[in-house]
């Protein structure tokens, strides 16, 4: 007698078992409906956006890189003015940056020369580039680009292309901020050597 009593409640208890984990954890046919629903909603909302924009002057990105040895290699990319651009794009939104009238310093390696610092940098200058949010990279075309070695391990404010080592033109340039490393590459460079490297 206990034991058809004990098999009955442990019958029991598996059946309300199982009846709440239905009823909590598997969805209603309600449930999922109101699920689809919803996510529909959002998704037309999202698809009903337009894209926006804002004009902005006195850009400045600086952006920063920790090297093997500790040293952090410092990039700026300045712009007399720029158009920030969002546009929504199915599930995400892409944030797109057309820059103008645009200077940037990308510092290379900073070395100890005796008790000084000094730093390797290319300098460029173009009329227009796209910074790309996601993922971070910027490309322009038509560019002056200048290589540099200089003492002290802090970008200057300013270059004087007689002290470059090297000066050129580029077709394209892109720069990746991906990585521990930014990847600088400049297609179709026509360079030429304006003093010894010291």
């Amino acid at each position: 007698m206990f034991a058809k009593t004990a098999r009955n409640v442990s019958l029991i208890l598996v059946l309300v078992s199982c009846l709440f984990f239905g009823y909590t954890c598997i969805g209603s046919k309600r449930d999922r409906d109101n699920f689809l629903r919803k996510y529909q909603q959002k998704k037309r909302e999202t698809q009903g956006l337009k894209n926006c924009y804002q004009l902005r002057e006195g850009v400045r990105k600086d952006i920063w890189f920790a090297e093997e040895n500790k040293m952090r290699l410092h990039n700026r990319i300045e712009s007399n003015f720029s158009k920030l651009t969002l546009l929504p794009r199915e599930e995400k939104i892409d944030i797109i940056e057309s820059m103008y009238n645009i200077k940037g310093w990308i510092q290379e390696k900073l070395y100890r020369e005796g008790p000084i610092m000094s730093q390797q940098l290319r300098y460029f200058e173009a009329d227009h580039g796209i910074y790309r949010y996601i993922p971070q990279t910027f490309e322009t075309g038509n560019l002056s680009l200048s290589l540099y070695k200089l003492p002290g391990n802090e970008l200057p404010s300013s270059c004087n292309p007689k002290d470059a080592f090297l000066r050129g033109v580029a077709q394209e340039a892109s720069l990746k901020i991906s990585g521990k490393v930014p990847l600088f590459e400049a297609k179709q460079f026509q360079a030429s050597v304006t003093k010894a490297a010291p």
